[in-house]
């Protein structure tokens, strides 16, 4: 195949040239999740719902007990964090009902480096090591893992409008926060296709408004600065709270103290989050 000559838009086309190459290979592999082995999964007597697909719950369960799907083979070809998603919630389910405890409650921070997570997202090994030196290979492989359960932020990298930030706010558990910045956003939903927890950033994420109105027509968790007055929304319910120069709150409902807490830290260290925009 080569690229013919541009149409009437200016695409050039694939056409067939009726050459042969030959490659001398060990094995060929093909891994783009063209479709699923249908007569596989009828021999293992897996379920298909009606348009030939492994019928699964949520967490990728089929209808034989114990019996597990995850990633393209659910619904075809998708992006690498989806597939990591659906195993997770498979993970989840499996050490659940194995009441085997996970580890991925336990952030351990004191010998996590967030700079260096973060640097790590640009990485890419040129070097690879023998595969036959088990050791350097599983250090090698050990090594591309993000660490996605301390800091994630995989939202933050693909929005294309930048709508979505990463803070680091003192007291939670996570110590990164995502805040979700309404007026640049244009609900592609591109961080939903990405995530690897099953969220929309754009939905879900505690929400910065910069204008009454967008407050007001969104459904979305967060909050909207006006003066020296916060309204608030969490759970389909709207509070309007008091707030000081100081960025300190008083008689904050106990439902709000988290909320609270993250709008405390973005007016007094983030306050040019805060900042109206043009209608």
């Amino acid at each position: 195949m080569s690229l013919g000559e541009p149409d009437e838009k200016g695409r050039r086309r694939p056409v067939e040239t009726n050459e042969t190459v030959t490659l001398l290979v060990d094995s060929l592999i093909t891994a783009i999740g063209e479709q699923q082995d249908t007569e596989a999964l009828n021999a293992m007597g897996v379920p298909l719902d009606k348009n030939g697909w492994p019928d699964v719950d949520h967490n990728g369960e089929t209808r034989l007990t114990d019996v597990f799907m995850i990633g393209d083979v659910q619904r075809g070809p998708s992006s690498i964090v989806a597939a990591v998603g659906t195993a997770r919630r498979a993970t989840d389910a499996i050490l659940s009902r194995e009441n085997i405890r996970s580890h991925q409650n336990d952030k351990y921070w004191n010998n996590v480096n967030p700079a260096e997570i973060y640097q790590r997202k640009g990485d890419i090994s040129i070097t690879l090591v023998d595969s036959d030196d088990r050791d350097a290979f599983v250090a090698q492989e050990a090594a591309r893992c993000l660490e996605c359960n301390y800091v994630c932020s995989k939202c933050v990298d693909v929005c294309p409008n930048r709508a979505n930030v990463s803070i680091a706010v003192p007291g939670f558990q996570n110590r990164f926060q995502t805040l979700h910045l309404d007026a640049y956003c244009n609900e592609c939903g591109n961080c939903a296709q990405f995530c690897p927890w099953n969220g929309k950033p754009y939905k879900d994420k505690i929400t910065v408004f910069s204008l009454s109105q967008d407050f007001d027509n969104s459904s979305n968790p967060g909050f909207l600065v006006e003066d020296c007055r916060v309204r608030v929304r969490l759970n389909n319910q709207s509070w309007v709270l008091n707030i000081d120069s100081e960025g300190q709150f008083n008689n904050v409902p106990p439902e709000l103290n988290d909320m609270c807490r993250i709008i405390s830290h973005v007016h007094q260290h983030h306050h040019y989050l805060l900042g109206r925009v043009e209608v």
